[in-house]
């Protein structure tokens, strides 16, 4: 996997002690030896596709052939992640996997954050 870049850090997309909002897709991850739990919501999901799912269970699944997509128009500026963190030890840094990572043609062949 060394054509994709490892690691961005996620920052102003990233707001901790929300609570999810009406409109907003949300999956719970369960208690780890970290953390009680984890709510991780999202502005938007694109619709499955081909048997492949879009939801915000996909950020935290470990599987690098799924991805949270969003799904509205255009390039996808404005959407958002939010994560809320119950009872977990601190943390300086928080790092995300940039792109969909399922094949080279997958990663190149969709959004991800980028510098011009």
């Amino acid at each position: 996997m060394s054509q994709f870049p490892k690691y961005m850090t996620l920052g102003a997309f990233l707001l901790f002690g929300m609570s999810a909002n009406a409109g907003q897709n949300c999956a719970q991850m369960g208690a780890t030896e970290l953390v009680t739990s984890q709510l991780y919501c999202v502005s938007s999901v694109l619709p499955s596709q081909f048997g492949n799912t879009y939801g915000p269970e996909n950020l935290f699944d470990g599987n690098f052939s799924n991805a949270w997509c969003e799904g509205v128009r255009g390039n996808g500026e404005g959407q958002e992640i939010y994560i809320r963190i119950e009872d977990g030890i601190p943390f300086r840094r928080l790092l995300i996997y940039n792109g969909y990572a399922k094949s080279a043609n997958t990663y190149q062949g969709n959004g991800r954050a980028r510098t011009h």
